[in-house]
């Protein structure tokens, strides 16, 4: 049975915060400028905001479930701090080829929010920074927006690793909460 609730799903590296390379402690995690601020408005504007994120420095044996779990606790402390809200933070804990139904480019994380939080995955958007992310959200069935993300000349190499562009691409987080909710005042 489909949900009935919409709701945002972010990544986390990219998107949110700047690093892209294994983020293995709080000290490593620096918001993109103008991401709090989008989370903030999303969440006044009453979306239901949850994160979808690979995390195999777990698998990688680089940074444990507890340390992983405090990096996210911090993270959503500073993003309420600043007026917004992350629900529920999703991660996949394994390394390429585990052969998880979790890890991006697969679509389990969505799924699993969907039924977690009663989504209508059609009404739903997904911000990525990654083709493995435009992957997951497109066999979700959710609308994909891809970020340029923090590396300079990564969009066409992201782009050119789809069968299937994203539904949006835009510079940043604040740029695509812009854009859901334009047209989603339509």
């Amino acid at each position: 049975m489909a949900g009935t609730r919409a709701a945002v799903i972010v990544d986390r590296d990219g998107v949110i915060n700047d690093t892209t390379d294994y983020l293995t402690s709080w000290e490593m995690f620096h918001f993109i400028p103008g991401a709090l601020d989008a989370l903030a408005k999303l969440n006044e504007a009453g979306w239901l905001v949850v994160m979808a994120t690979n995390q195999s420095v777990i698998g990688l044996g680089m940074l444990s479930r507890e340390g992983l779990d405090d990096v996210h606790a911090r993270m959503r402390a500073a993003i309420e701090e600043a007026g917004g809200r992350i629900e529920q933070v999703y991660l996949c804990p394994h390394r390429d080829g585990d052969g998880c139904e979790c890890r991006k480019p697969e679509p389990g994380m969505l799924l699993q929010a969907a039924e977690d939080w009663d989504l209508d995955l059609s009404r739903c958007y997904f911000i990525g920074d990654s083709w493995r992310d435009i992957k997951a959200g497109q066999r979700a069935g959710v609308t994909t927006i891809l970020t340029e993300g923090v590396e300079d000349g990564r969009p066409q190499e992201q782009l050119a690793r789809l069968d299937t562009p994203p539904d949006m691409f835009v510079p940043d987080l604040a740029a695509a909460v812009d854009a859901i909710l334009e047209r989603e005042a339509t």
